[in-house]
């Protein structure tokens, strides 16, 4: 035992120092063991475990894992690089696994996305002492280690060479555990596509790779033109009231939480008696606002849309200013995603000098600031897309003012797991009702100058929210595999006299059909149609509005 000791002594004190080959290898190993349970389970779950070759396949994937983190860890083994290389891996490894494990979230290409264009404030909520717990004890003790151990670096030849060693050693292994259980991963795989970013940290590291490669070869891209033609049709004749459309996109907002929607809870006392519509079978083309508010205005679906297209494809909202309806973004979020990039926008979610703001930011009301002398610069009527605040989790219970605490006890963090079931249930819920008071208000708004509008509002959420199904917060997730929570979104429709007489558009007929099955995918064509807008892109088929509507435009198209 003491030849062994001190044969351990030696080994640690090493004054040649360790190879970078073990060096990595120990970290990948270290990486496997604390970074990766949430890759194991799932492969395990999703394989299921009933005989001697489905243990044998659960083994395997422990040495997959270790031979595909190597891989990663080896690349960058040299000199002046390797230190810090590992650093990186360590502490991305510790905080991505504390957002798994807490949230129950996936670190893929839309995540990445969605965490680089959302603004400070909302990353600033995702802050807690036990991230930093997580970041200190498994990514920073490691780093401290690996950043005091002595390395021998041999001569870039030899280093290349033994990176190329690693390489095929690699290589070799899981080629062999592929080729034994290639049926067992294949099926794995396919039908759960979301898994690769559960390897820590290859998943993150190859989603960012993944979404700047991706960014960087659109950013050249010029500005597809859509609906070239788009002019207004019979309706907007002389003479003629201004049109005016409220277009709020909501956030976070899930439809089961909607008592309009049968939710048990009363969230919407205040639109109760507004004569609203509620399509209450909606869904959503994405789970996290960057990729669904640009998806709804896209001309494409949700299975061909790509969030890229947001800044070289025009959207609806260039259609209707081309068409000569004004068009005017207001926003009180993390902005627009590319979708207000070639209309008049402005951004509320900072305004100071009023009431609805507070130092670091804004109520939803805030959006109806000034709101008539905004539609008073438009000659013939304007779309204002309204982009809230809403829901936006975890700190729920700031989303509103104390005078909308209906629904107690609420939980005050950020941190949800230290909150009950029911404490989150009602900070949301609060949230919810204060949607409902700030949407009721802009009805109210719109009926006061029925004189002088023919006005509709239109309320569509983003996406939806997971409140602790499953051990699942937030969103976000791979829409494969989203529960119904993140995107059965709400869907409402308010219409004045005038509007509906201008356009055509029969109410009972929506109210019978509002049961149907729709989705972001709609908005676009839904859009043209009830503003009586002409152009050859315009689809009926998709236009949610067409079977309840007298417009000749719908008779058959252009």
């Amino acid at each position: 035992m003491a030849i062994n000791l001190r044969a351990s002594a030696v080994a640690v004190e090493n004054p040649q120092g360790f190879s970078t080959v073990t060096v990595g290898f120990v970290v990948s190993v270290f990486c496997v063991l604390m970074f990766n349970q949430p890759f194991l389970s799932t492969m395990v779950s999703a394989h299921g475990v009933h005989s001697l070759h489905d243990y044998l396949f659960a083994g395997s994937t422990i040495v997959f894992l270790l031979a595909v983190i190597n891989l990663l860890v080896g690349l960058a083994g040299f000199r002046y690089l390797f230190k810090l290389w590992l650093i990186s891996l360590l502490l991305i490894g510790a905080a991505v696994f504390y957002f798994e494990n807490t949230y129950g979230v996936i670190v893929d290409r839309d995540m990445i996305r969605n965490s680089l264009e959302t603004d400070s404030a909302e990353m600033a909520e995702l802050f807690s002492w036990k991230l930093v717990f997580y970041v200190m004890t498994l990514g920073g003790i490691p780093s401290l280690l690996v950043a005091r151990t002595r390395i021998s670096y041999g001569s870039l030849i030899r280093e290349i060479a033994n990176k190329g060693l690693v390489l095929i050693a690699s290589l070799i292994v899981i080629s062999l555990v592929a080729l034994v259980f290639y049926q067992d991963y294949a099926s794995v795989f396919r039908n759960n596509r979301h898994v690769r970013f559960l390897i820590m940290p290859v998943g993150p590291v190859y989603a960012s790779y993944s979404y700047f490669t991706h960014q960087l070869a659109n950013t050249s891209r010029e500005v597809k033109i859509i609906g070239s033609d788009a002019q207004l049709g019979a309706s907007w004749g002389e003479d003629r009231k201004k049109v005016v459309t409220l277009l709020v996109v909501g956030e976070t907002a899930r439809a089961k939480n909607f008592s309009l929607n049968g939710y048990a809870r009363q969230t919407n006392p205040y639109l109760d008696g507004q004569d609203v519509i509620s399509f209450s079978n909606v869904h959503s083309c994405g789970t996290a606002t960057s990729v669904s508010v640009p998806c709804m205005f896209s001309l494409k679906g949700r299975r061909e849309f790509d969030p890229s297209d947001a800044h070289s494809e025009e959207n609806v909202l260039d259609v209707v200013q081309r068409a000569g309806l004004g068009v005017l973004w207001r926003d009180n979020n993390s902005g627009c995603k590319g979708v207000c990039d070639r209309v008049e926008h402005e951004d509320l979610s900072h305004l100071t000098g009023d009431n609805n703001c507070r130092d670091d930011e804004c109520f939803d009301m805030v959006l109806m600031n000034a709101l008539e002398e905004k539609i008073d610069a438009y000659e013939k009527g304007v779309m204002i897309v309204l982009h809230q605040k809403g829901s936006h989790g975890p700190a729920y219970f700031q989303r509103v003012p104390a005078d909308f605490r209906k629904f107690t006890p609420i939980c005050h963090t950020n941190q949800l797991q230290e909150c009950s079931r029911s404490e989150i249930l009602n900070a949301y819920d609060n949230s919810i009702l204060y949607t409902d008071y700030f949407v009721s208000r802009l009805i109210n708004f719109l009926k006061q100058h029925e004189s002088d509008y023919d006005a509709s509002l239109i309320y569509v959420s983003d996406h939806g929210e997971s409140l602790g199904e499953n051990g699942i917060y937030l969103h976000g997730l791979p829409y494969v595999i989203a529960p119904e929570e993140q995107t059965h979104v709400p869907f409402l429709f308010w219409m004045s006299g005038g509007f509906a007489s201008r356009f055509g558009v029969d109410g009972a007929c929506l109210k019978a059909s509002a049961g149907r099955e729709l989705s972001h995918d709609n908005l676009f064509y839904s859009l043209l149609g009830l503003h009586d807008i002409q152009t050859g892109v315009y689809d009926e088929g998709q236009d949610m509005f067409q079977s309840c509507s007298h417009n000749p435009m719908h008779a058959g198209g252009v």
